[in-house]
């Protein structure tokens, strides 16, 4: 009513600059720089908000190694001092190095800190699969997220867990795998199988 009429409303769907976040090849440069050369890369760039789940990212490459012993977890985003700089890290931040810690995989695990926006799309490139693996809340429940749409543009293997709006942008089996919102356990399988459907295991 507020509008004055339905022709006056218009509903624009999520979606992302496919001329900016399309299909690139890889920097080997920034991959020598990152110490990641021969590695197979699960990535996820974002904030670390808990419900975000990017706890889960660090435990299920435990898991993933045991089978992909080349495996490794790249966390695009947060402070320097995440990433082992000058400055300290923020309580979200100091719980996901703890849960890196905890479950003995800092050695599988970079962390890069902040980085411009612009060169995000630079480290899509480098990865295997990209893994979104929010869990369920009121928030998660009704936000749908841009970042998956951003690894598809790109044409990477995107693992996301089950919640609602994560359903309306990935087909699991099709456009990429869902996993049990919170289950480790099962994000790191379906990696596993991710994997071995992109090199035709």
């Amino acid at each position: 009513p507020r509008a004055g009429g339905r022709d006056k409303v218009h509903v624009v769907a999520n979606g992302v600059d496919v001329e900016s976040f399309r299909p690139q090849a890889p920097d080997d440069a920034r991959r020598h720089r990152l110490g990641l050369a021969g590695k197979e890369l699960v990535l996820y760039a974002g904030t670390f908000q808990r419900y975000e789940g990017s706890d889960l990212l660090v435990r299920a490459i435990g898991e993933i190694v045991q089978q992909s012993p080349q495996a490794h977890r790249v966390i695009v985003g947060g402070s320097a001092g995440l990433a082992g700089g000058s400055g300290p890290m923020t309580p979200e931040e100091q719980e996901l190095r703890a849960a890196a810690t905890e479950a003995g995989v800092l050695d599988h695990v970079t962390f890069t800190g902040r980085i411009p926006h612009g060169e995000v799309k630079d480290l899509y490139a480098l990865a295997d699969i990209i893994s979104y693996p929010r869990r369920l809340t009121l928030t998660t429940g009704l936000t749908t997220p841009l970042k998956p749409l951003e690894g598809m543009a790109m044409a990477k293997a995107v693992v996301v867990s089950d919640v609602p709006p994560m359903k309306e942008l990935v087909e699991d089996g099709s456009t990429g795998l869902l996993f049990r919102a919170g289950d480790h356990l099962v994000l790191a399988q379906k990696c596993l199988r991710s994997e071995e459907r992109r090199v035709g295991k």
